[in-house]
């Protein structure tokens, strides 16, 4: 087994990053790009403030989930605006954050090939753009796929 220390950085970041744009994708939330630098990273969506609230927290929590699920249990908040955006979400729909954290873990494991194939081309291009990022995962996932998700777990 390897420690987290062993994972290389850029992979860890295109893992999170990935974990975000997954969610997006499946929650039917429009991309634009993924990015990846030395230190840090971003998926921006289209119109992310037109989005209800509950698709948003999900797709803010799916980093840090795809962070511990597949960095050996570790979830690397790496992004201060993942804890503020969720804090804010979380407190707007009076929800915790714990059963959709599960949740999310559930289906970015089941949908492992997906996160793997996105951080993998994530990695290796430091960014892609949203045709790119949905070509990927359109062979993995339907767009829209956890919608009902949200719906059960997602909050009121």
């Amino acid at each position: 087994m390897t420690s987290d220390d062993d994972i290389l950085p850029d992979i860890k970041l295109a893992i999170h990053e990935a974990g975000h744009a997954t969610a997006a994708y499946a929650l039917g939330v429009p991309l634009v790009d993924l990015s990846t630098w030395q230190s840090g990273g971003v998926t921006r969506v289209c119109g992310i403030g037109g989005v209800d609230s509950r698709r948003r927290l999900w797709v803010t929590l799916a980093g840090p989930a795809a962070d511990h699920e597949f960095i050996l249990g570790v979830t690397h908040w790496n992004r201060i605006d993942d804890v503020l955006e969720a804090d804010d979400l979380c407190r707007q729909l009076q929800v915790s954050p714990d059963r959709i954290f599960s949740r999310l873990q559930e289906l970015l494991r089941a949908n492992r090939a997906a996160v793997d194939a996105l951080a993998n081309e994530l990695d290796e291009k430091h960014h892609l753009e949203r045709d790119q990022v949905e070509a990927i995962l359109s062979k993995h996932l339907e767009h829209g796929a956890w919608l009902c998700e949200v719906r059960l777990v997602g909050g009121p």
